[in-house]
């Protein structure tokens, strides 16, 4: 079934209005992303694999450190 206005043009598709406000929705939402990424530095890959590398590092160093992680020296104290 086709509809035509006065001057022979054929009318646009029917679309789904609430798809198609969602889609508009997401493609402003992902310029709004990208924008946000360049203007402040790094994108979400870069600061995981930076998240990554300061974690690896503080398991290199916590696999080094001497006495406990509790904050004693490992003395008795007070036993005597």
């Amino acid at each position: 079934m086709q509809a035509y206005l006065g001057s022979g043009d054929r009318l646009s598709d029917i679309i789904n209005l609430r798809q198609a406000r969602k889609q508009r929705q997401r493609k402003q939402a992902d310029a709004d992303a990208a924008a946000n990424r360049t203007r402040h530095g790094m994108t979400r890959l870069q600061k995981e694999r930076a998240q990554k590398e300061a974690d690896r590092r503080q398991r290199l160093l916590d696999g080094k450190r001497l006495g406990t992680t509790d904050g004693s020296d490992g003395s008795a104290g007070d036993a005597g």
